[in-house]
């Protein structure tokens, strides 16, 4: 596990953890520990494609809800 920011998103420098499992459940499983349990309002999953290239996928928290951002490294 590594500690890096979320340039993507606008005004707010997020924090995020991320692991680079290719079992998306356990992925799914892991964010919600760290939402719950250290209140991160930004998470990222990432995870190797078959391009050989890192995709990211940033779930954050605003108002209840959770968007969803899509890019690759």
């Amino acid at each position: 596990m590594q500690k890096i920011a979320c340039n993507k998103l606008r005004t707010v420098q997020f924090i995020a953890w991320y692991t680079k499992s290719d079992k998306i459940r356990q992925n799914l499983l892991l964010f919600s520990k760290v939402l719950i349990l250290l209140h991160f309002e930004c998470v990222f999953i990432i995870g190797k494609t078959t391009f050989e290239s890192w995709h990211g996928i940033c779930l954050i928290k605003r108002r209840g809800t959770t968007e969803r951002v899509d890019y690759k490294i």
